[in-house]
């Protein structure tokens, strides 16, 4: 399965946040789909519209992704 990478610096280690600011690592592959990095996580109550890099300062939607 290829990974989806952070358009400004190429990375594939991004996270997802909630409305209490918790973060959440994952990673998007080529069909889009957003997958926690540890499989016993739950992404419910996370905003999967806007993804953010551990590599850098960049956030966006998924599309945005390389």
């Amino acid at each position: 399965m290829k990974k989806r990478l952070c358009p400004a610096c190429g990375t594939t280690a991004l996270y997802v946040t909630n409305a209490l600011g918790e973060r959440k690592a994952v990673y998007v592959t080529n069909e889009n789909e957003i997958i926690p990095t540890n499989a016993n996580d739950n992404l419910d109550g996370f905003d999967l519209e806007t993804i953010y890099c551990f590599g850098c300062s960049w956030s966006g939607t998924i599309k945005r992704l390389k």
